[in-house]
């Protein structure tokens, strides 16, 4: 899977400019003493100009200073450090000297292609099999309307998932919502493709779209989005599509405050912006799940919050139409007057 800051080692290396790390940094040291208060103020006026790196190192070459110690203090000067004329470097300037630039694939690409158009990173983070990322405007206002008109007049309370996959209510989920057929809208469908090519696997891997809405202190507490079969026949509900491996959120409005979606093993905290996806992977190439990816809905506490949440399978997915297993049955026609709610039969077939 290509998501979630993981760049799958296509990216090209990139050499490190001229300038950034020393040749020899043992000869530059040694030359030090050439370094005096004009040098240093030569440095301040280049660097306020804005001239290049390069361009620097040349200067100081011209001037008469070695190449070594040119890349030394011009280094060092991008940095804030200066040599202090008689006294040498400070030690911690040099080790940061050596550090150079980290590596960091995920940090490179600003934009990832969504098929139908270029979308930007906005937060990348992550280790290992626990891959974060927020993407900006990825899905659209028209879509985001949609999502909203197609279920708004059919919200019931939200459940979680039970022995042998059964849904039933809890207290640590307050919020409402409503599941929709995957493509059963060109915009459901446009979206559902755009997940696909960013992800790099088909539509069928995901499982249908659940629009939630939380009103005041309405919330999800912590929680995993992966499952952990208990018994024999919860392994076998999950042999053909495999366990879910990825989770994408849309914020589809302007929250006034609290909802953020917390990951308390990070501290971290994404507030909802309108328009914006959090994409987060949880279940690596080697099978293994990252339960670092537990993740909560803080209370709403001033206005509501919706959002839309597209979970991503293994393998191929076979699910029956919306009406079979989700409140009130599935919608396709805005026009259409509401359908008559029932009491809630949830339960989820894998």
């Amino acid at each position: 899977m290509g998501g979630l800051g993981e760049d799958n080692g296509h990216f090209p290396k990139v050499p490190p400019p001229m300038f950034a790390v020393p040749v020899h940094l043992k000869n530059a040291l040694a030359q030090t003493d050439q370094v005096t208060d004009l040098v240093n103020g030569w440095l301040r006026d280049a660097l306020a100009q804005g001239m290049d790196g390069d361009e620097m190192v040349e200067a100081l070459v011209a001037m008469g200073r070695a190449p070594e110690l040119a890349s030394l203090v011009v280094v060092l000067a991008q940095k804030g450090q200066f040599i202090t004329p008689g006294q040498g470097v400070d030690a911690r300037a040099v080790a940061r000297s050596r550090l150079g630039s980290p590596a960091v694939p995920h940090a490179i690409e600003h934009f990832v292609d969504g098929g139908d158009g270029q979308y930007r990173k906005v937060f990348t983070t992550g280790e290992g099999n626990l891959q974060i990322t927020v993407f900006d405007g990825f899905i659209r206002p028209h879509e985001m309307a949609t999502l909203k008109a197609l279920t708004e007049h059919r919200l019931e309370r939200s459940a979680v998932v039970g022995p042998n996959f059964t849904n039933q209510t809890a207290g640590s989920r307050t919020s409402t919502g409503a599941f929709l057929d995957v493509g059963c809208h060109p915009d459901v469908a446009a979206l559902e493709a755009r997940i696909a090519h960013v992800m790099g696997v088909p539509v069928n891997h995901g499982e249908s779209f659940q629009v939630l809405h939380y009103g005041h202190t309405e919330e999800y507490q912590p929680h995993y989005d992966f499952f952990e079969p208990a018994t024999e026949e919860e392994k076998r509900n999950l042999e053909g599509p495999g366990n879910r491996m990825a989770t994408w959120l849309f914020y589809l409005n302007d929250v006034e405050q609290g909802g953020a979606t917390y990951f308390p093993k990070l501290d971290l905290a994404i507030h909802p912006r309108p328009g914006q996806a959090l994409l987060f992977s949880y279940l690596g190439a080697d099978g293994k799940l990252d339960y670092r990816s537990e993740h909560a809905g803080l209370p709403v506490t001033r206005g509501d919050k919706w959002i839309a949440t597209k979970w991503v399978r293994q393998r191929p997915i076979s699910q029956p139409p919306v009406a079979q297993w989700a409140n009130g049955g599935q919608v396709t026609d805005l026009a259409a007057a509401p359908p008559v709610i029932q009491k809630p039969t949830l339960r989820i077939v894998t």
